[in-house]
């Protein structure tokens, strides 16, 4: 199994920094580190991410950041959105 990195965010504010920081980590590993690391944003927000939103946000980053969008029947209970 890969190693992950999972981390919750109920206030929007916090995410830029996180991807920010993630973005510096990133830069700061190894080629062969980078070449198996993946960064993947799961947005519990049907009603604000779309893929194209998701990809163009995560593009100020690192355009190698990807972003998953919930779907609408399938979001978490636990979800802000619900």
């Amino acid at each position: 199994m890969e190693p992950a990195l999972l981390r919750l965010h109920l206030l929007p504010g916090h995410l830029p920094t996180t991807l920010a920081q993630l973005r510096q980590i990133k830069s700061e590993l190894p080629p062969e580190a980078v070449d198996k690391l993946q960064i993947v944003l799961v947005s519990v927000d049907p009603n604000r991410d779309t893929p194209k939103q998701l990809k163009q946000y995560l593009g100020y980053f690192d355009p190698q950041f990807i972003g998953l969008p919930p779907h609408r029947s399938k979001t978490c209970r636990h979800s802000p959105t619900r």
